[in-house]
């Protein structure tokens, strides 16, 4: 079995450094809206952090400077990560040029005390919680710890 399902899973790396969330939430906007009913994430990693997942689907960060990995999930609320995850509105394709208005992400830190749980993309000990929205091409976020 795969770690990460196969095209379930956006990746980027340098992910605080370049600030880089705006840029995995188009991603996973555009492949959410271009798969119906799929279970797209995101998954963003800080410069100089690893996130290692054993054979059992446990992930744990390690990291030289405090850095994170970054779980983001489209059309998710307090419900809970995985629910969402499995019943994310579809979105329509995005053309080019257009401006993105997209009304809810959960993101999710996963630093070095944390523990990711696959498939169910579960954190425990997450580092922090946030809502994204993009408004008018602005990304917003509402820290929820």
């Amino acid at each position: 079995m795969p770690l990460l399902p196969p095209g379930e899973v956006v990746t980027d790396s340098h992910f605080a450094a370049r600030d880089r969330l705006g840029r995995l939430l188009v991603f996973v906007t555009r492949l959410a809206g271009a798969h119906a009913g799929s279970r797209i994430k995101g998954l963003g990693v800080d410069e100089y952090t690893a996130l290692c997942i054993d054979g059992d689907g446990n992930g744990r960060v390690y990291t030289g400077n405090d850095g994170k990995a970054w779980l983001v999930i489209p059309g998710a609320s307090d419900e809970g990560i995985a629910t969402q995850a499995r019943n994310a509105p579809a979105k329509p394709p995005l053309e080019p040029g257009q401006v993105i208005d997209f009304p809810d992400f959960y993101v999710t830190g996963i630093g070095s005390g944390s523990r990711l749980s696959l498939p169910a993309f579960t954190v425990e000990q997450p580092a922090f919680r946030s809502r994204a929205e993009v408004v008018q091409g602005r990304l917003v976020l509402h820290p929820l710890d």
